[in-house]
């Protein structure tokens, strides 16, 4: 019982650290791409999520599109909900070329950015994966 009064805690605590913030509060370059890739209206919400190790912001759109994004602002994640897809113009020139050359019946539905990686998710269910160069490194 006492373990499940402190998971119980744990779980308020981590939910504590995340609020609801306004567009003005995005780190200018999270702004910035938004207002070039999706439109500003579109937003259902925005929270930050001040965790131990770092700040996180995420943006939900009324389509259900979500957006994450570090302290700078730098996109780290991009998922397409409904059916819709993820603007290619937020990768990398060179896996956007390599995307219209092999995968051109296919939108991408998810992103993932980490210092060493791009991670794709085309509608198809393929992931590709690419370095920060924009070379594959490996499909799953």
């Amino acid at each position: 019982m006492l373990l499940a009064a402190l998971v119980l805690m744990a779980s308020g605590a981590a939910t504590a650290r995340e609020r609801m913030v306004g567009f003005e509060r995005l780190p200018k370059q999270a702004q910035q791409l938004i207002k070039t890739h999706f439109a500003v209206g579109d937003i259902s919400y925005i929270t930050y999520d001040n965790e131990i190790t770092d700040l996180t912001y995420d943006a939900r759109f009324d389509d259900g599109t979500e957006l994450e994004f570090d302290r700078k602002g730098e996109l780290l994640k991009a998922e397409a909900r409904r059916g819709g897809s993820i603007p290619t113009s937020l990768l990398p020139a060179s896996i956007t070329t390599y995307l219209e050359e092999n995968h051109t019946m296919s939108r991408v539905v998810k992103v993932e950015r980490n210092h060493r990686s791009w991670e794709v998710e085309l509608s198809g269910g393929t992931e590709i994966v690419f370095d920060q160069r924009g070379r594959v490194r490996w499909y799953d």
